[in-house]
């Protein structure tokens, strides 16, 4: 990569697109061999309900960075884009460590690393800024999934017996506003996989203050998928880092298919430039 150039990793979730970003300080990695900004991505999922997303909900974004002059990584996690029967024997540990191996090819290779994620994908980019404090540069998150207002989580609990019923749930791949709008991923979703989701969001609502890179949230007015919830704890929860939220008013959950998308992929460009290293500087 040319030196100083940032790279980028996103992730996204079975069938949803969290971005965030928050500031740190860094030095560009100076004596590493020079080669192009790298963005990298994974899969994620969005509520207890949500279905996972296929690599094609996330590609906008990824295309967008790749041709502003940025490396980037978009990781098939998991059980995702395959079939749901695959998704529902994975923990999200496992849906993490292929972000956290797409991250580590990418520190080793780049000056700066920026983490994006949709949905349960947001959880997951939030968790490596966690887990990588001076390592990841930025975040950027398109509606991330944290937590909900609703009951449904409570009887996940219980998710092992219920699974013995009912082994799947709806998928949530139609939220979108936009006429025609084409999106893919599972039409159901295992309860087993609902289950994990909220194991991550435990993790990740514990370990928010540890996040210190700047961080830039999208977040629709109107989403069926992901209440309010989540995106007040990011707002409360990162006590260090730089944030700013952005309303999008013209898109519901899967808002890199909707109306605001171009908003979305030049903002994430944006602010990936200005904390990159050259924005540092400059």
């Amino acid at each position: 990569m040319h030196r100083g150039r940032p790279c980028g990793l996103t992730a996204h979730p079975a069938r949803a697109t969290p971005w965030a970003t928050s500031r740190i300080s860094r030095t560009p990695r100076t004596q590493r061999t020079p080669r192009s900004p790298r963005t990298a991505g994974g899969s994620g999922r969005s509520s207890p309900t949500a279905s996972p997303v296929r690599r094609g909900t996330c590609v906008p974004g990824a295309d967008h960075l790749a041709a502003a002059g940025h490396s980037v990584r978009l990781p098939l996690l998991p059980g995702h884009g395959t079939r749901w029967e695959d998704l529902e024997t994975t923990s999200w540990q496992q849906w993490y460590q292929g972000v956290e191996t797409a991250f580590t090819e990418l520190r080793d290779r780049c000056a700066a690393v920026f983490v994006c994620g949709f949905s349960m994908g947001g959880a997951l980019a939030l968790h490596l800024a966690a887990t990588h404090p001076d390592g990841v540069a930025g975040v950027v998150l398109v509606n991330p999934s944290l937590g909900t207002y609703g009951l449904g989580p409570r009887l996940l609990g219980r998710a092992p017996v219920i699974a013995r019923i009912k082994r799947t749930s709806h998928g949530i791949g139609g939220d979108v506003k936009k006429p025609g709008a084409r999106t893919s991923s599972y039409d159901l979703v295992p309860v087993r996989a609902a289950y994990q989701l909220t194991r991550l969001w435990r993790t990740v609502r514990g370990e928010l203050p540890r996040v210190v890179a700047p961080t830039l949230l999208f977040r629709s007015r109107v989403d069926h998928v992901v209440d309010g919830r989540s995106a007040r704890l990011v707002r409360t929860g990162m006590r260090d880092a730089e944030f700013r939220e952005e309303i999008l008013g013209n898109s519901f959950h899967v808002a890199l298919h909707d109306h605001d998308a171009e908003r979305i992929l030049t903002g994430s460009a944006d602010w990936i430039r200005a904390h990159g290293p050259d924005g540092l500087r400059g």
